[in-house]
C-alpha cells in the first residue's frame, strides 16, 4: 500500500492513530473499525504506561484486555484473512 504511505507522509500523519485515519480516508478501513482500533490502542498504551510508572514489567495479562483483543482479532481476520 505505497500510496497510503506517501499520503500519510504528506499529511504528516505517521503516528498509529493517524495511520488508522489515513487507512479510513482511503477506504481500506471502515470508520467503526478505525475507532475500535484507536480505542484499543489507547487503552493498551495507558495500561502499559501505568505499569512503567509503577516500575512493574509491562506485560499485559490476557484478561485485562480481553474485550478489545477480541475486537482487534475480528478486524484483523476480516482484513488479512478475507
Amino acid at each position: 500500500v505505497p500510496d497510503v504511505t506517501a499520503r500519510r507522509l504528506q499529511k504528516g500523519r505517521t503516528d498509529t492513530i493517524g495511520l488508522l485515519e489515513v487507512l479510513c480516508e482511503q477506504g481500506l478501513l471502515q470508520r467503526t473499525e478505525a475507532e475500535t482500533l484507536s480505542t484499543a490502542y489507547r487503552e493498551y498504551r495507558t495500561l502499559v504506561h501505568r505499569m512503567v510508572l509503577e516500575e512493574v514489567p509491562p506485560v499485559v495479562k490476557d484478561d485485562s484486555m480481553q474485550k478489545p483483543r477480541k475486537k482487534v482479532i475480528k478486524i484483523w481476520q476480516r482484513l488479512m484473512e478475507g
